[in-house]
């Protein structure tokens, strides 16, 4: 018996280890780096959460979830599309990327748990798609609003999140080219076809348009070019004539100063002569200038039957 109460007491020992390092391990919980945990305990989410590494929880009582807190790539596939021409056409993938705000961890999963994703992307997503293709042709869809189709998803998603769930942050969302039926494609894969042929058509009108623009700017700048060469010329030219016009008549002002100098010279001679002989004309002078002007002109006749002289003037 004593032996039996031995064995009893190391069972008991054995067991409460047991139980001792089950319920430590249960009360040891791991959050990886990136996430952050959110905790039920008895079945009510608690507002603390719980920090990257180890955290110690009540065993039995604590249910731990771990949330992302880095950027998330939803991928949503087979999304089926029914135009307003009534084909139904079908987007193979759809991408979005999200991202959960730190600060709003705990208001969006007592909202929407943590299965918030499929409610605000996926769901929603399917939703945004089925009432753009409603209002829409197959031709805006495939070919003409294709390029835009991300964007405008993108902005009704996010007018909903930040009114319903405002914690979301959407970073992208890429759409790829939808599946139509082969009778339609075939259709459109002309119409794409003709497309791209008018495109390369516009696109070398654009070319010889520029090359004509570029042309026609090259002859116009040559244009002003000789029109500057020849202005200058002009201008070179006025410049000259202005020059020998000036020299032209600065000689015919030196020739008349000339003129005007040798004819002051002369007149001012005969005003000095003039005044000279006025000066001389006096009846002392007169009468010697008769004289000599007689005896100058005097011719003496000799002979024998002349008894006295002649006066020839």
């Amino acid at each position: 018996m004593p032996r039996s109460n031995g064995m009893e007491v190391v069972l008991s020992i054995v067991l409460l280890s047991l139980a001792f390092i089950y319920i430590a391990f249960r009360s040891v919980h791991q959050v990886q780096a990136g996430n952050v945990g959110v905790f039920y305990r008895a079945g009510r989410l608690q507002s603390t959460l719980l920090n990257p590494g180890y955290n110690i929880q009540l065993p039995f009582l604590d249910r731990v979830e771990e949330i992302p807190l880095t950027f998330v790539t939803e991928k949503v596939s087979d999304i089926p599309c029914g135009v307003n021409g009534g084909v139904t056409i079908y987007f193979d993938l759809v991408e979005v990327v999200h991202r959960l705000r730190l600060d709003s961890v705990v208001e969006t999963i007592a909202n929407y748990t943590s299965a918030y994703a499929d409610t605000w992307i996926v769901d929603r997503l399917h939703h945004e798609m089925n009432q753009y293709c409603s209002v829409n042709s197959l031709e805006n869809i495939y070919i003409k609003e294709f390029e835009h189709l991300d964007e405008r998803l993108m902005s009704r998603m996010q007018e909903f999140l930040k009114i319903w769930a405002p914690g979301i942050d959407l970073i992208s969302l890429r759409v790829t080219k939808p599946v139509i039926p082969d009778s339609i494609m075939e259709k459109y894969s002309e119409v794409s076809n003709q497309q791209s042929l008018a495109l390369i058509k516009k696109q070398q009108r654009d070319t010889i348009l520029k090359k004509a623009e570029v042309d026609g700017h090259k002859l116009v700048n040559e244009a002003r070019k000789e029109l500057s060469v020849a202005k200058i010329r002009m201008e070179q030219m006025e410049k000259e004539a202005t020059s020998r016009v000036k020299i032209e008549q600065l000689a015919n002002d030196m020739f008349v100063a000339s003129a005007k100098q040798e004819a002051d010279s002369w007149l001012y001679a005969m005003k000095r002569k003039a005044k000279s002989n006025q000066v001389k004309l006096t009846p002392a002078f007169l009468e010697y200038t008769r004289a000599t002007a007689l005896t100058s002109n005097l011719v003496l006749v000799h002979g024998e039957n002349i008894p006295e002289y002649l006066l020839n003037p």
